[in-house]
């Protein structure tokens, strides 16, 4: 119950979160207490008995230690330099599930699971005189619409919120609703909902000359869709996200952040569509829904014609295009793109996307195009695969090899004279022949 010398107790709400963030500890804020056994002032638990994983803000002077419960000092003045936080997140689980501190360092998560926006609205005073953010993300409305309730009365109470953000100063942004598999019964509503809130962003950004405006939307469901809304977004109750699923919101949410001077009212998969001048605006990402060729960055769409690099940080592909399957291929789309950097290997990685994906300047991999064998693979920050349209792949992979026990190389067209027998081969690379002689096995 006290901290080394040099450093002193954390005594406000705002310092023990500002600190707890900084910190990057596995679990966020918990609440406030007044518990004379608990260690006063800020203090963190992990797998503490009878204390709540996450940190805690204990009012009680001295208060006492208590077992693993681990207190959180700071130089004496920290505190006092502590400011209002840049990003507030408040919402329902969407909120309290996503990593955002990862993703928008020293931003604070106060979401719930469960929320509707009626609960975030009893607690949003309290978060914004606490905080005092510059901005606000907002996710509220899906637990809201699942009985009787209708949108216009849930919209209301969206309403409420906003006004509530906007008077403090803060900017908003609204992620908007999913088309969840597992509740396919409530889209109507869900669109209607997001309907009426779009129409009030705009309402809103017209009524002001300022930029930021003061309520940026995301529309969710519609660039879901346009990705052809697929199970890869989802955890496996095919309602909340997965990571695949997150890092769509992180590339969306940082770009909407990073052009808030753009003055744009609604996103549709990192494409400004409405701006507070009521004109269509063209950012440096370009929509999969129509190819183009632009300058590569982490978190740029390509294409040229059939061939497609898709967001950096997902395992999936957009709507219309598939994972390549053969490294020849990979190679193959890595020409057509035109890349900075050239194919390096084959691997069997699975926590790297599957299929073909290309690497620039992203930590633990070296820059260049991979093929990776591993299925499903897995999505993984600034790796971006490469894609195809359907049907575009069809090729045998001139560089596969198989050695057998005579030591002589067989290729694609050894496999092709006895496909059944030889499909299953395991080439010399690690790549089964399946996968790298698609004309000889009839996979594609």
């Amino acid at each position: 119950n006290a901290c080394p010398s040099g450093y002193t107790k954390l005594t406000t709400e705002l310092g023990c979160t500002v600190a707890n963030s900084q910190l990057n500890l596995s679990y966020g804020f918990i609440d406030t207490e007044n518990a004379a056994k608990w260690p006063g002032g800020c203090y963190h638990c992990d797998n503490v008995a009878g204390c709540a994983d996450g940190t805690w803000l204990n009012y009680a002077d001295p208060g006492a230690a208590n077992g693993g419960a681990t207190p959180i000092c700071a130089e004496p003045g920290w505190e006092d330099g502590v400011g209002g936080v840049d990003t507030l997140f408040v919402g329902d689980s969407d909120i309290a599930l996503w990593d955002t501190n990862a993703n928008f360092p020293g931003s604070i998560n106060v979401g719930v699971g469960g929320y509707t926006c009626d609960d975030v609205n009893s607690d949003i005073d309290a978060h914004l005189a606490t905080y005092k953010p510059n901005k606000v993300v907002i996710v509220c409305g899906e637990n809201d619409l699942t009985g009787q309730s209708t949108a216009s009365e849930k919209f209301g109470d969206f309403q409420v919120v906003i006004n509530k953000i906007t008077a403090s100063g803060a900017t908003a942004l609204y992620l908007g609703t999913k088309p969840e598999p597992s509740t396919t019964s409530l889209w109507e509503k869900y669109q209607r909902y997001d309907a009426m809130i779009f129409d009030y962003a705009n309402t809103l950004a017209t009524d002001v000359s300022t930029v930021p405006v003061p309520l940026t939307v995301i529309d969710v469901h519609a660039a879901f869709v346009d990705l052809g809304n697929p199970n890869a977004l989802y955890d496996s109750d095919r309602l909340h996200l997965s990571s695949d699923g997150y890092a769509y919101w992180n590339t969306w949410t940082t770009k909407a952040f990073d052009n808030s001077a753009n003055g744009c009212v609604r996103w549709k998969n990192g494409v400004c569509e409405v701006t507070n001048d009521t004109t269509t605006t063209t950012t440096t990402t370009t929509s999969t829904a129509t190819p183009a060729t632009t300058t590569t960055t982490a978190t740029t769409t390509i294409a040229a014609q059939d061939v497609m690099l898709a967001e950096a940080g997902v395992n999936v592909c957009p709507v219309g295009y598939t994972k390549l399957s053969t490294a020849q291929g990979c190679k193959d789309a890595m020409d057509q793109l035109d890349l900075s950097h050239d194919f390096v290997d084959t691997e069997n990685a699975p926590k790297w996307p599957g299929g073909c994906y290309y690497c620039d300047n992203v930590t633990g991999c070296t820059d260049g195009t991979w093929f990776n064998s591993a299925n499903p693979g897995a999505a993984r920050d600034g790796a971006m695969p490469i894609c195809a349209k359907q049907g575009w792949e069809c090729a045998d992979d001139g560089d596969w090899t198989f050695t057998n026990k005579q030591d002589r190389v067989k290729m694609c067209n050894w496999v092709a004279n006895k496909p059944g027998k030889r499909c299953g081969r395991q080439g010399d690379n690690g790549i089964i022949a399946r996968d790298a002689c698609s004309v000889a096995c009839s996979s594609c």
